[in-house]
């Protein structure tokens, strides 16, 4: 059976690298607390067999007290079956004015069909993530971001290795009065077990009318180089709907 996994998020994805807005600290110093709903015509993975080729939900909290976070979440397919679930803890060692870097580590699950007894059962197939990401704002519009995720499989199916990715993201981009536009690029790079090897591109853009509280994004990725067979081109697109 091929072996499974998905990157820290995705893939939202996500939680991690498939064109999901850097990690920062700006909320440093205070309480905050953020919930959120996003919807999506499928989930993306860069990995085979990690993608969910149905439309997808996904409720996630953003909790910060000072420098310390915690921020899981859960994706459903609209036919109710699990996908992926994270519960990233993460502290930011560095807080200056233009330079964040935060140390993290993130239980990960993969909801997947295992064998067992002579018969298919969803299993939850857990990761345990290592991460660590610095990002450099470059203006109050724009960032670079550097990150690298050592990756643990606890179970069977899953993978380990290595993650890094750099990127940069601009918000506030002035392409309409009424309609801003937010666009997050980045390239990343897989080094995992069972010679699971990639090259990624990802590519996220973002839509929010003024202080809406909903937005909508189109994102895609793309595998430049793998070592393994995977679709070359993958699009998705959906709604965000934050609540404060």
């Amino acid at each position: 059976m091929k072996q499974l996994f998905t990157t820290l998020v995705l893939l939202q994805s996500l939680t991690a690298f498939c064109g999901t807005r850097p990690i920062t600290a700006d909320t440093t110093g205070a309480g905050y607390f953020q919930k959120q709903l996003t919807t999506a015509g499928k989930g993306l993975a860069p990995v085979q067999g990690g993608s969910f080729k149905n439309p997808i939900l996904t409720a996630g909290l953003s909790l910060k007290i000072g420098r310390l976070s915690y921020e899981p979440d859960l994706s459903l397919g609209m036919n109710g079956k699990p996908w992926i679930a994270n519960n990233h803890l993460r502290f930011a060692v560095v807080h200056r004015k233009k330079v964040d870097v935060i140390l993290g580590a993130n239980l990960f699950l993969f909801f997947a069909d295992i064998p067992a007894g002579g018969k298919n059962r969803l299993s939850a197939q857990r990761t345990l993530n290592y991460e660590g990401t610095a990002t450099i704002k470059t203006s109050t519009k724009h960032l670079l971001f550097f990150s690298y995720a050592y990756s643990h499989g606890l179970d069977q199916f899953c993978l380990s290795g290595n993650i890094y990715a750099i990127g940069s993201s601009w918000s506030g981009i002035p392409a309409s009065p009424r309609w801003p536009l937010s666009l997050d690029n980045q390239l990343f790079y897989l080094q995992l077990t069972n010679n699971t090897k990639g090259l990624f591109s990802s590519t996220k853009l973002s839509a929010k009318p003024g202080k809406a509280r909903v937005s909508v994004y189109a994102q895609g990725l793309l595998a430049i180089r793998t070592a393994y067979p995977i679709e070359r081109l993958q699009f998705n697109a959906g709604l965000s709907y934050s609540f404060r």
